[in-house]
């Protein structure tokens, strides 16, 4: 019980300082044991998210960002209600750490040292409902190449094609993980991916999705 106290009055002094020491946010949330970084990706989602945005993209740019505990925070610690603000955070601090104009070196080294929280990401991938949020987990997904996670093309996909299927107009965030989809199934080489291309190719309202499905199908069967 006295643990319990504890904890609690340290979290309670912790939201203090937070709101005082706005600026040390990224230090707070990188240095501190998770269960207080959880605290302040609290206060974020429920008083403050420009302050939780621009702090995701700190930690981005920093030299060498450790994720994993934010990303299980951000996975498993709010409930359905918060999903749109922490899939937001999550989402960026994903664009900002695995940036492009990274040197491949430092890309790789990202990918490296946040392996066990991307993996989670894949694992619990049905738990997430943005598109533009899944558009990037499954982007890193080919630089792992670890056929453990290739249904989770293959889950995706089926879902996606449904829901093509009752859609009335295009969806722009959905077409954009269908896209990353496509993408991954080509630089995996991944041949059971060709019936998914043809559903997409028969599904799809966007011409340009439709051409890329078309020209990874040829590309798989080529090969």
């Amino acid at each position: 019980m006295k643990i319990v106290q504890i904890c609690f009055l340290c979290c309670a002094l912790l939201s203090s300082l937070v709101q005082l020491y706005s600026d040390e946010y990224y230090w707070m949330i990188t240095k501190l044991e998770p269960i207080f970084a959880g605290q302040i990706i609290r206060i974020f989602v429920d008083q403050n998210m420009s302050d939780g945005i621009f702090t995701m993209k700190e930690i981005g740019a920093s030299s060498d960002p450790k994720i994993n505990d934010i990303i299980r925070i951000l996975i498993f610690d709010f409930g359905k209600s918060e999903k749109t603000k922490t899939e937001l955070l999550l989402r960026i601090l994903l664009e900002s750490v695995y940036d492009k104009s990274n040197s491949e070196k430092e890309f790789n080294n990202r990918l490296k040292s946040n392996k066990t929280g991307i993996e989670t990401l894949f694992k619990n991938i049905d738990l997430i409902e943005s598109y533009l949020l899944k558009s990037k987990i499954i982007s890193l997904l080919p630089y792992y190449r670890d056929p453990n996670y290739y249904p989770v093309i293959f889950n995706e996909g089926t879902r996606l094609t449904g829901l093509l299927k009752k859609e009335t107009a295009i969806n722009y965030e959905l077409n954009e993980e269908i896209i990353q989809l496509i993408k991954a199934m080509d630089i995996l080489d991944l041949k059971d991916g060709t019936v998914l291309c043809l559903e997409i190719m028969d599904n799809t309202r966007d011409k340009n999705i439709r051409n890329l499905a078309k020209t990874t199908l040829k590309k798989l069967l080529d090969k």
